[in-house]
């Protein structure tokens, strides 16, 4: 029998041998396995190159542990130590155990090298489409999936992502650390918020493929368009975009792409977290250090900046979606129908496809069976004789509104077209509009270029004297005249990708035509009910606003002045708007957050659209404003001075 020095970490040593030779093993068995398969899994990845490695390392810690402990027993014994005797059957009796012993010392040998090599592997697998998509499935199956199906689907999500370098490699990296244990504690935001602000300047990713130097001039788009009536009428809209860039061969830098001009830097100031509100704009030539600051809150250049985020614009400020793009059911709808014009034929395809993708599901297969129910029930109960004759077509129709779904809507995430802004453009939202709205000015009171040829020119269908049907640049034909105030609306206000308003003063006005008819939700706690204004149903909306002017108050007195042919009535309106705005301030300062909000949907909903219903409104506040206050008092705690039920507050 061996003494307990020699034999001292022999178990240790054993285990960490079994330990490394099994998970040599199972990689080599992985990795046939891998190397076997039609398609690559990204969880057989992980534990082939992330964890068996660790496994292996373990194992590899544990010989080494035991050998530390041999060499501290020896010293502690006073004994001389050799080579053979730090051998993990050291101190075993010669048989079997030795000899499996050897043969597993052999295995750890090796397992030094194999280390390296699963190393390298794993590094390579932390940075391929299928770690960063797949392994957390049900969180970046949103992003994943629209990547896959976008113009940069052979682009590696590191290439854009982390870049080159270490320093990037090291930061994702520690990152990553951060979000496996969101994932693994489900702390992680839903939907996953936009990664514009961790991401390397654009000029280290995407400049690798795309350099602002490169001319691109002029680009024919076409934006298919069909309206929400019966026919699904087709209004496809054709444009000239002026991308431009900054080429010097061509000359002096134009179009969109001028904003990436190499002479010049522009900055601006985000007061939110998805860069939509930009109220501070900085111009300044690198050359000569000339800057203009424009502004859209009031003040004036001399002013410090608005607190926000600082950036320096560059492509992702425009290209914010360049990939992982949601599309809305409007747009989705629109490319359906010009790729599939049969489905166009069917009546009112165009609405109802875009209503049913456009409510909100709780789960994704409540939201496919909804599309299918709900878009059978419509054509079976509306159009009978098309539910007989077309039945394939509306299947067809139902399949392709459920394969929309699936690829640019995830209840679970929270992520669909609603939750992800795309700068752009300016249609669906706010985009070049953040900027570009004519609000900014500088100090001389000169606004941001806003005229809508200079990015781009509409194309019309003209004929030649000849007969031949030409594009040629002309003007949009809004399919509702815009004039006055509605001039200035921008496009996402009404474009929203949802269903389409009506085509009247309600449909984007309901607060305030709901109000004028007598509907105000949230006065049950007021005991007060209101009726419809007196004249609606007499008075057009257009009798009292002057759509082809700003809205103002004088404007409307005159309007009634106009009917009643009575300058007194006229009076009535500015002594109701005085009297009510006087009576809402003072409400408004000494008011709760209930009251507060209350008038804030009274101001919205307009307080001259009812007058009668908002004096009710106000003076039920102002009696509930000067009702007496009971005073709180400590609950008595016994003894004589208690008061019996009868003298109890």
């Amino acid at each position: 029998m061996t003494d307990p020095v020699s034999r001292s970490g022999s178990r240790l040593a054993m285990a960490g041998l079994v330990t490394a030779g099994v998970s040599v093993m199972l990689i080599l068995v992985f990795l046939l396995v891998d190397f076997l398969a039609s398609g690559t899994s990204p969880y057989i990845g992980a534990v082939t190159f992330l964890v068996l490695p660790v496994v292996l390392a373990l194992g590899v810690s544990m010989i080494a542990a035991a050998i530390w402990i041999r060499v501290r027993r020896f010293r502690a014994a006073r004994r001389p130590i050799t080579f053979w005797d730090l051998l993990p059957w050291a101190g075993m009796e010669v048989g079997e155990p030795r000899r499996i012993a050897l043969r597993m010392m052999t295995v750890g040998a090796l397992s030094f090298p194999f280390l390296g090599v699963m190393a390298y592997q794993g590094y390579h697998f932390t940075e391929s489409n299928e770690f960063c998509g797949q392994l957390c499935h049900s969180v970046m199956e949103p992003e994943y999936t629209a990547y896959q199906l976008s113009s940069h689907a052979r682009v590696g999500c590191v290439d854009c992502h982390i870049g080159e370098g270490a320093s990037w490699f090291v930061k994702s990296k520690i990152s990553g650390i951060r979000q496996v244990f969101a994932v693994m504690l489900e702390t992680y935001s839903r939907p996953i918020p936009p990664a514009i602000k961790e991401l390397r300047p654009a000029r280290e990713t995407c400049e690798q493929c795309h350099w602002p130097a490169k001319f691109h001039g002029n680009q024919l788009v076409d934006f298919p368009h069909f309206e929400s009536d019966e026919k699904n009428t087709p209004r496809p809209v054709s444009m000239l975009v002026r991308t431009g860039g900054a080429d010097p061969l061509f000359g002096d830098p134009s179009g969109i792409h001028w904003h990436m001009a190499l002479g010049f830097e522009i900055q601006y100031v985000a007061t939110d977290e998805a860069l939509q509100e930009i109220p501070w704009v900085r111009f300044r030539e690198i050359q000569t250090g000339e800057e203009v600051i424009y502004r859209s809150d009031g003040k004036t250049s001399v002013d410090p900046p608005p607190e926000g985020t600082l950036r320096t614009l560059d492509c992702m400020d425009c290209h914010n979606r360049p990939t992982h793009v949601f599309r809305s059911p409007d747009r989705a709808i629109n490319n359906l129908l010009a790729r599939e014009p049969e489905l166009a034929r069917l009546p009112f395809a165009k609405r109802e496809a875009v209503a049913v993708l456009s409510t909100r599901y709780a789960t994704k297969d409540e939201a496919l069976a909804a599309i299918r129910d709900r878009l059978r029930a419509f054509y079976s109960e509306n159009y009978p004789a098309v539910w007989a004759g077309r039945r394939e077509d509306i299947v067809r129709l139902i399949e392709r509104c459920q394969e929309i779904y699936r690829t640019n809507f995830f209840p679970k995430m929270g992520s669909d077209w609603r939750a992800y802004p795309n700068n752009l453009g300016h249609f669906e939202y706010r985009g070049c509009f953040r900027c570009h709205e004519g609000r900014h000015v500088d100090d001389a009171g000169n606004p941001i270029s806003h005229e809508c040829n200079a990015c781009h020119d509409f194309l019309v269908e003209s004929t030649l004297p000849d007969g031949r049907t030409i594009q040629a640049v002309g003007q949009f034909t809004h399919p509702v005249k815009l004039e006055g105030i509605h001039q200035q609306i921008r496009c996402s206000e009404c474009h929203d990708g949802g269903p389409a308003r009506p085509r009247t003063c309600q449909g984007c006005h309901a607060e305030q035509s709901g109000f004028r008819e007598g509907r105000f939700e949230g006065l049950d706690w007021l005991g007060v009910s209101i009726e419809a204004d007196v004249m609606d149903g007499m008075v057009d909306c257009t009798d009292c606003h002057d759509l082809s002017e700003r809205r103002s108050l004088e404007r409307i007195a005159e309007a009634c002045v106009t009917c009643h042919d009575d300058e007194t009535y006229g009076e009535f309106v500015t002594m109701w708007n005085d009297d009510f705005t006087e009576r809402i301030a003072a409400l408004r300062a000494e008011g709760n957050a209930r009251t507060v909000e209350l008038l804030d949907r009274l101001e919205r909903a307009g307080t001259l659209h009812n007058p009668d219903a908002t004096e009710a409104i106000l003076s039920a506040i102002e009696r509930r404003a000067r009702e007496p206050v009971a005073a709180a008092t400590p609950a008595p705690t016994g003894g004589q001075d208690e008061p019996g039920p009868e003298t109890a507050e």
